[in-house]
């Protein structure tokens, strides 16, 4: 079984305080499931992020409304592969990668496997 899903998010956000920042968020969010019987799954998702941003980017006010990506144009790439062996035993691989064009690329991978008893 394919599924598609297609998502758009506007956020306008302003914090007061010593220092003002606004923000006007643009995030366009596009997910892909395909699963194989019971025994495999694939997850994907990518996200392009558009942050117009006014402010102390280095304040944590921003932090929070950037949701630790940085102000412009960035990238979010989900990809899950699950697999079921013996009906009991799943191993699950992952990896999450954020790209902006403002910094190096933040990739992150785990490898986790459940045995059910």
């Amino acid at each position: 079984k394919l599924t598609l899903t297609g998502t758009f998010q506007y956020r306008d956000e302003v914090s007061s305080g010593a220092n003002a920042n606004n923000l006007l968020a643009q995030e366009y969010r596009m997910e892909v499931n395909y699963n194989l019987a019971k025994s495999v799954a694939l997850q994907s998702e990518l996200a392009y992020i558009r942050n117009d941003f006014e402010g102390d980017v280095n304040s944590p006010a921003a932090f929070e409304m950037l949701q630790a990506f940085k102000p412009g144009d960035n990238l979010s790439l989900n990809i899950t592969l699950q697999r079921t062996f013996l009906k009991n035993i799943v191993l699950s691989l992952n990896y999450a990668g954020r790209f902006s064009r403002e910094s190096f690329a933040i990739h992150t991978g785990n490898l986790q496997v459940k045995a059910f008893l």
